[in-house]
């Protein structure tokens, strides 16, 4: 089939066919420019109903809330907290979730709950005889800490004269003028003493005479247990009367031993210098709180004045006991 060619020639003017399809063509290429461009917007007007929707949604639910919306309503602040801020929070939110207990019922509860089998009580002080190898020259027991007086709630009695405490210490006349009769009755007071202690007790025994001796040769504390007290006992009825009165060594030992005791005992049967007294006194002042002296005159009473000083500056008590004569 052969197409007819309706190109025109040059020179030649167009033919009418062709320009009413060139003018078609024009038409329909200007007219397509509008409904591309119309599809873009579309799209961002249905975006913003879609989210001003939303905003509507969201404004009812909040408007729906207690407290929320209207012009009573209270304001919701934002804030940041830190960690240790939360911990409190958490921690007084919990305190407060937690029901109060009344003071009555508390009080009700512990009683109730006391027990009822007794603790028994320990002891710092070793005795000489559970300890070996240890060299006793010149220590104490606790040497280097002052354990303060008044510990412990035992109780002494020596001649009569009561004490309290748990740690004794007896500094006991066994000078010349001790003979006889005197010396007899030193012996069984003195043993009636330490038998009464109870096991919690110490004791410590100084004879004197112009020098002074220690029961059990060792300077620190012996515990009230029965060993301990038969040796002891076994020394003192050995003890024999004999030599001159100074005291003050023997004072100088006690106070030097640690722990400090919590009384002291001091027998004698005569006269010794006024120094003794001044020197008692001055070593009882270096603890804060003096250990108490129990003075006693035993059958004479040459010794009064200077016992009663050496009492009342301790705290103690003076006693004379008339005893048997010679």
């Amino acid at each position: 089939m052969i197409v007819p060619d309706t190109t025109p020639r040059h020179g030649e003017p167009m033919s009418e066919t062709s320009d009413h399809a060139t003018s078609r063509h024009a038409r329909a290429h200007e007219g397509g420019r509008p409904e591309v461009r119309r599809a873009p917007a579309l799209g961002i007007v249905a975006s913003i109903i879609v989210h001003m929707l939303f905003l509507i949604l969201a404004a009812f639910i909040l408007l729906d809330r207690p407290g929320g919306g209207g012009a009573g309503g209270d304001e919701i602040e934002l804030a940041i907290v830190t960690d240790a801020e939360l911990t409190q929070m958490q921690s007084d939110a919990l305190q407060e979730s937690l029901p109060e207990i009344d003071a009555a019922s508390s009080t009700e509860l512990v009683d109730a709950t006391l027990f009822d089998s007794p603790i028994s009580e320990i002891s710092l002080e070793t005795s000489v005889s559970d300890m070996t190898g240890m060299d006793g020259a010149g220590k104490s027991l606790g040497e280097g800490m002052d354990m303060g007086g008044g510990a412990g709630g035992g109780a002494a009695s020596f001649f009569g004269v009561e004490a309290r405490g748990s740690r004794f210490a007896y500094i006991v006349d066994i000078s010349g003028s001790m003979t006889g009769p005197k010396i007899e009755t030193l012996r069984r007071e003195l043993t009636g003493s330490l038998e009464s202690l109870n096991e919690h007790a110490s004791f410590f025994v100084v004879l004197y005479s112009h020098e002074p001796r220690i029961i059990g040769g060792k300077r620190q504390w012996e515990r009230a247990i029965r060993r301990a007290k038969d040796f002891a006992q076994r020394d003192i009825s050995a003890i024999a009367a004999g030599g001159a009165t100074n005291p003050l060594p023997a004072f100088e030992i006690v106070f030097d031993i640690r722990p400090r005791p919590d009384a002291i005992y001091f027998m004698t049967d005569g006269q010794f210098p006024d120094l003794v007294a001044q020197e008692v006194a001055r070593m009882n002042s270096s603890w804060i709180e003096p250990t108490p002296v129990h003075t006693i005159s035993f059958v004479s009473r040459e010794a009064e004045e200077q016992l009663r000083r050496i009492a009342n500056s301790s705290g103690g008590t003076y006693t004379h006991v008339d005893g048997p004569k010679p």
